[in-house]
């Protein structure tokens, strides 16, 4: 055997390995950066696909898958997917937010997405201690008897900035006979890449949620669940925020304004009470003869 296959033999093993997080790792960390990208050479492939005659050419058909799902929403979709399952606790609910990320690193919204991993110890500043990283290897469509199965394989793995120990490391791989997705005309998807991409998006979610399950070990210390509206986490946008509830609570009716058409009058007048009687004024006149003491004896 020569170096070269030997060497791939070698990468391959270690793409498949899969470390499991214990709870333990998980709750030494305090913030995390999720980061995806696409491997170099990682697709999108037709691999054994066959088209009916006349047909377009692999070219056009991948051109097409291409237009219909690009390298970056391959890699955002996985990543965003994610975050989202493990945004409810610790502490995946204190992670450093996905534009400060791509701003560090140079991560910008282009097909360019980078094929190997940048340089993470950027993330430092950011308050960042550990890295979740999502590398897509290999995505695409493969030939069949009765047509073209969509599928997408690779790996996430978390490690440490400080040191770079990784804590966890899993393989994963969707295909769309496994979720039921029907078969795919590679013809069809040369003159529409809509289907495929919407296969493609399935199978991401897919595996987003298969490694949001790894990410959430059991027999942890802390990690609770952050209540909703509270703490890192933000209230959902269509609730009402605050000062609405608070404006619904207080709001009292409007008072009514208008005249009354009758006064109304007592029944039995003899139960009225009369009015009070007025006092009499005081006699403030100057009496006209002082009370005369007898003289003692």
């Amino acid at each position: 055997m020569t170096v070269r296959p030997l060497l791939l033999a070698v990468l391959a093993a270690a793409g498949c390995s899969h470390t499991q997080l214990s709870g333990a790792d998980l709750d030494g960390v305090k913030r995390p950066a999720y980061v995806a990208r696409v491997a170099e050479g990682a697709g999108p492939k037709a691999d054994g696909v066959h088209t009916a005659q006349p047909a377009p050419s692999e070219a056009q058909l991948v051109t097409s898958m291409n237009a219909a799902v690009g390298k970056f929403e391959m890699s955002e979709r996985l990543r965003s997917q994610l975050a989202s399952a493990l945004r409810g606790e610790k502490p995946w609910s204190n992670a450093v937010p996905a534009a400060q990320v791509a701003s560090a690193l140079e991560l910008f919204l282009v097909e360019r997405v980078p094929a190997v991993p940048p340089d993470y110890s950027r993330l430092k500043p950011l308050g960042a201690d550990a890295v979740v990283e999502l590398v897509i290897e290999d995505y695409g469509l493969r030939g069949g008897s009765d047509g073209a199965q969509s599928y997408v394989r690779g790996y996430g793995r978390m490690f440490l900035l400080s040191g770079g120990s990784e804590l966890w490391r899993a393989p994963f791989e969707r295909t769309g006979g496994a979720a039921g997705l029907r078969v795919l005309d590679p013809s069809a998807v040369a003159a529409d890449g809509a289907p495929y991409a919407a296969q493609m998006r399935t199978l991401l979610d897919g595996a987003a949620k298969g490694l949001a399950g790894e990410l959430t070990p059991p027999g942890r210390l802390g990690g609770a669940p952050t209540p909703a509206g509270t703490g890192e986490l933000a209230a959902p946008a269509d609730a009402p925020t605050k000062t609405e509830e608070e404006i619904k609570s207080t709001r009292v009716p409007s008072p009514d304004l208008t005249a009354p058409t009758e006064t109304p009058q007592p029944a039995d007048r003899t139960r009225q009470s009369s009015p009070p009687q007025s006092q009499p004024h005081p006699d403030l006149t100057a009496p006209t003869e002082q009370p005369v003491t007898p003289k003692q004896p």
